[in-house]
């Protein structure tokens, strides 16, 4: 049992088996149920279950089938949800005890869309506390561990998703990321995920905001999670488009790949940076995982004179996201914040500092951030005409050690025996984020004990497709997911 079928094999190809008449809807769901039923009580990634109304649901999609009736691309698929997104009839809280008894009546438009495509929901994966964390538990659910190492995170806030997906629970998810909450937990867990471009996939029915909010934030972006590019490429048109009254006079036409042959890949290296530096066996995974490239024809630049340092890019990052994500605090809360920002030294570009100063922004100074902000994405924009995508960490380790009992601001991660502040594992996932860029994270390798580690793969604004299309050369050179030993998690 050490690997078996359901993880081994991609979405896509449950779907072939599917339409080719090699497997039922009802068995396949019966599989992931009964998969559910012996690995989950290690992980407790999938928190809560619609099994009868997946039976039915399943059951009908035979039989439109039988009839000759399509579904759409999902058809009979079964798929979890990442407790973030609200799905009609099936309780839904964000991890927060306060929505322990919310029962959404309608589904979040990422949610609607695989249901219209198809797809069968069968559960809920965990999530922190508002999707806030790097680690994933709560006080509705409680803690969900690496398939890989349960003493291990699975990352934040994808963490339910992410486990699910490694072990076979789910065939596809999705996942949210305004701090890498895609991105980390892929990592941590060896599957693939997509950051995709801002604004392309609605986030409409996420919690949080509150249950029912409308708003958009301009930070936060929807995205596929799977085990394969294939599946990434599988989701992304079903996902992405416009929603709501914008369906009215917009349509999403998105760039073909600027190229499918990684012999006209032409790719930058950005391996390390002072502001977060990373682990060697970070370092010597993306190292290797350029030299296989170039092996398979790539131009891989190992110097490239990016327009911005990680720390540049920070300073308008984590005061933008400090703005959006700690808007609820307590008015106290948020006074010790501004005392901090009021008495930090000139050119402290510390996250605790950052936080601060972004914590209590009035609307016209975060417009000037938004300036500088843009201001960036032009020059970045310039610099990404030279390359297809950019290869870089999602994290400065591979997963760390669990660390609940410890206030979030005072977290400790050794990495290479060097202690580091726990924000540092968000430094990485800033760059998609201000710049509003995609950026995959796909399986490139693995650290010196065994843990999974993913290159992130960065292209330039509303280029999804060529990131996934080198996300799929990589596959080609790597070999991609590798699937965690199920015999640890049932023993």
């Amino acid at each position: 049992m050490a690997i078996t079928e359901l993880q081994q094999m991609d979405a896509t190809a449950w779907l072939e088996r599917l339409d080719s008449g090699a497997i039922s809807c009802r068995e396949l769901l019966d599989l992931h149920i009964q998969q559910i039923a012996d690995v989950n009580p290690a992980l407790n990634a999938v928190v809560a279950f619609d099994f009868d109304r997946a039976r039915a649901r399943a059951d009908a999609a035979d039989k439109a089938r039988a009839d000759g009736i399509s579904w759409g691309p999902l058809h009979g698929l079964p798929m979890t949800i990442k407790d973030a997104l609200e799905t009609e009839g099936l309780v839904t809280t964000g991890g927060g005890p306060e929505y322990k008894g919310h029962i959404p009546a309608k589904h979040a438009d990422a949610v609607q869309r695989v249901v219209d495509a198809g797809a069968i929901i069968i559960g809920k994966t965990n999530v922190p506390y508002m999707s806030g964390d790097l680690q994933t538990y709560n006080d509705v659910y409680g803690v969900t561990s690496n398939p890989w190492d349960v003493s291990r995170v699975p990352g934040g806030s994808s963490g339910g998703a992410a486990a699910s997906l490694a072990t076979g629970m789910t065939t596809i998810e999705i996942g949210s990321d305004i701090g890498g909450s895609i991105r980390c937990p892929a990592h941590y867990c060896g599957v693939c995920g997509l950051k995709p471009s801002l604004d392309i996939i609605s986030g409409r029915g996420h919690v949080p905001g509150p249950p029912g909010a409308l708003v958009r934030n301009d930070m936060s972006v929807i995205g596929p999670m799977a085990r394969s590019v294939r599946d990434l490429q599988l989701m992304l048109p079903i996902l992405a488009g416009p929603s709501g009254p914008d369906q009215k006079g917009y349509r999403l036409d998105l760039p073909t790949p600027r190229t499918k042959d990684v012999r006209e890949m032409r790719l930058a290296l950005w391996t390390d940076d002072g502001y977060s530096p990373t682990s060697s066996d970070t370092q010597r995974v993306l190292t290797d995982l350029a030299d296989k490239l170039e092996a398979a024809g790539a131009t891989v630049d190992r110097n490239p004179a990016l327009p911005n340092t990680l720390e540049e890019i920070c300073s308008v990052y984590t005061p933008m996201l400090a703005s959006v994500v700690l808007a609820a605090m307590p008015p106290q809360v948020l006074a010790g914040l501004a005392a901090v920002a009021d008495n930090a030294v000139e050119g402290d570009n510390s996250f605790p500092t950052l936080q601060a100063k972004g914590a209590n922004l009035t609307y016209g100074q975060r417009m000037i951030y938004q300036d500088m902000r843009l201001q960036m994405r032009a020059a970045w924009e310039t610099f990404m005409a030279d390359y297809d995508a950019i290869l870089m960490p999602n994290s400065p380790d591979a997963a760390f050690v669990k660390n609940h009992e410890t206030p979030f601001p005072a977290r400790i991660v050794p990495v290479d025996g060097v202690d580091r502040h726990y924000h540092d594992f968000i430094a990485w996932t800033a760059p998609s984020i201000i710049l509003t860029y995609p950026a995959a994270s796909i399986p490139a390798g693995q650290s010196s004990n065994g843990m999974p580690i993913n290159v992130q793969i960065m292209s330039a604004y509303l280029e999804d497709q060529t990131a996934l299309a080198v996300g799929a050369a990589v596959e080609l050179v790597t070999g991609a997911f590798k699937a965690p030993d199920l015999a640890k998690l049932t023993n």
